[in-house]
């Protein structure tokens, strides 16, 4: 159970319910400062912090000091994931149930939100397509998650067994093979079904004409 940062009483989420302070609990500590960046917060439209998360492997994410939202480039989420999750296969259904039904992050209405980099429009995505947690991807720089979805996917991740963590996307149908595919089944639909009207009228025109 995570502990308000601000009154220390106990944290179900990321407002405190005591005192009303948001809190970080994505991660386990405060990293140190880099700089700040020109990538700008979707829900702040201010500048982003880059966090020194692991300067050996070169490590760095741009979070936001007021949301507490972050932006991840590609490659990073898989990279924070490997470092604080003990992989396992096992596939705990209870407490699986259970984020799925209390999330971290409660969603309140749908909201399409720029990209702190480039600045255009964000796909929504949920992450592995069943995890709950519905992430903004900008098909050119990255990911952004508000707060507490980071901490909500390891969750997920360690208790559903995921081996893989790169998010998955699902398949594209084109329009073009939907139609393609139900063309025939609508045509050997309508010859099944006026085919027996066709013979009935048929024996009826040849009874009119031998009569």
């Amino acid at each position: 159970m995570y502990k308000c940062k601000n009154c220390g009483g106990p944290l179900d989420g990321i407002i405190c319910t005591y005192c009303g302070v948001r809190n970080e609990v994505d991660l386990k500590h405060r990293y140190e400062v880099h700089k700040e960046t020109e990538r700008v917060c979707p829900n702040c439209e201010v500048f982003l912090e880059t966090l020194i998360i692991d300067e050996g492997k070169e490590l760095y994410i741009e979070q936001c000091k007021h949301c507490y939202g972050i932006f991840l480039d590609y490659g990073e989420l898989e990279a924070i994931m490997e470092r604080e999750i003990i992989k396992s296969d096992k596939y705990d259904f209870e407490k699986v149930r259970q984020i799925l039904d209390s999330p971290i992050v409660k969603e309140k209405s749908i909201k399409y939100k720029k990209c702190p980099e480039c600045r255009t429009m964000m796909s929504r995505l949920n992450y592995k397509q069943k995890s709950g947690v519905i992430m903004d991807r900008c098909i050119s720089c990255g990911y952004w998650l508000d707060a507490g979805e980071l901490r909500q996917i390891m969750e997920w991740s360690k208790l559903s067994g995921v081996q893989d963590f790169a998010p998955s996307f699902p398949k594209e149908v084109t329009f073009q093979s939907q139609t393609t595919i139900q063309r025939p089944k609508h045509k050997n639909y309508l010859e099944e079904r006026f085919e027996p009207l066709d013979l009935l009228i048929e024996g009826f025109m040849k009874f009119l004409y031998k009569g």
